[in-house]
């Protein structure tokens, strides 16, 4: 991979390789500014704000710029895109200096420029990049909008953001995207922060990132949901939706209803079961001179004299 030289850029973060097959890829840096640097290092040329504005008194009338010219008459402010005898900030006409007003600039051209998007003109010479977590899609503006929560963007001086991806949250005005952060959290796209899986369900996708899930879904029958883990019921049972396990006692076992709800049931009398049954099969019946009450764990021997 060859490094973009100097007055120019790449930002794209492999988002289409269409964008990488060649230096024309790069970007040129616009008029007004310049990068000095050569293709050694691709830290120089990786964002937009790697093109520095032309600081006062300099200039640079073609895009792709690696340095500022000194003015040889007149002057310029920030960002300049030519030299002139009028103020930097200012709109000279008919011998009448005024100062550029809000959502306005100059840069030492005689007259006020409409802000362009992406910035932000406060008034006079100011013609500023929205930073990083802001954005400004009109012109003539003299502000930067933040992006709103569920939204970031990480780059200077553009016009949209960029929706959360899932498995992340971004609060507002965000410059980049944050993982959930636990098994028991999960933020689908858009989030604007985290949420908590109910007791009873457990989060998704499960062979995705522990720190980046993205969904919950109600726990299944045979399987018990806390803190958004699933974990099977293998000597018991549970109903969907259930956050433990069920274990039928002494005396009881497990009875499926018409529903296919499950719950704990009790022997009939004349049988028993010491240690709880899953099926009414695990209910023995008693032996002879032996009985038993209902949803009991043994059986009692018929004494002398007893019926």
């Amino acid at each position: 991979c060859a490094v973009c030289g100097s007055g120019k850029y790449l930002s794209d973060a492999a988002s289409d390789p269409a964008l990488h097959t060649s230096e024309s890829s790069c970007k040129l840096c616009p008029a007004g500014s310049m990068n000095e640097h050569d293709d050694t290092f691709a830290e120089n040329h990786d964002k937009s704000v790697d093109c520095a504005p032309c600081t006062t008194g300099r200039y640079s009338d073609t895009d792709g710029s690696s340095s500022c010219p000194e003015c040889t008459t007149g002057t310029s402010g920030v960002g300049a895109t030519s030299c002139s005898d009028c103020p930097a900030g200012y709109e000279c006409s008919d011998s009448k200096v005024d100062p550029c007003p809000a959502g306005k600039y100059s840069n030492n051209d005689s007259n006020c420029k409409g802000c362009d998007v992406g910035h932000r003109c406060p008034g006079g010479m100011d013609h500023q990049l929205c930073l990083p977590g802001t954005v400004q899609p009109a012109t003539n503006q003299s502000t930067c909008v933040a992006c709103t929560a569920g939204s970031y963007q990480d780059d200077q001086g553009k016009l949209a953001c960029t929706p959360c991806p899932a498995g992340h949250f971004c609060p507002e005005a965000s410059t980049t995207f944050i993982e959930c952060g636990s098994v028991s959290l999960y933020c689908p796209t858009n989030s604007t922060s985290v949420k908590a899986a109910a007791s009873g369900s457990y989060t998704t996708p499960v062979d995705a990132d522990e720190t980046a899930r993205t969904g919950e879904a109600v726990c299944e029958a045979g399987f018990a949901c806390v803190g958004g883990i699933k974990t099977s019921c293998d000597d018991g049972f549970s109903n969907p939706g259930s956050s433990k396990c069920e274990f039928c006692g002494p005396g009881k076992y497990m009875h499926e209803a018409e529903d296919s709800t499950k719950d704990c049931v009790g022997c009939q009398a004349g049988k028993y079961s010491e240690t709880g049954s899953n099926s009414i099969e695990g209910c023995l019946t008693c032996g002879i001179g032996e009985y038993s009450s209902a949803a009991s764990g043994f059986c009692s021997t018929v004494k002398a004299g007893e019926e």
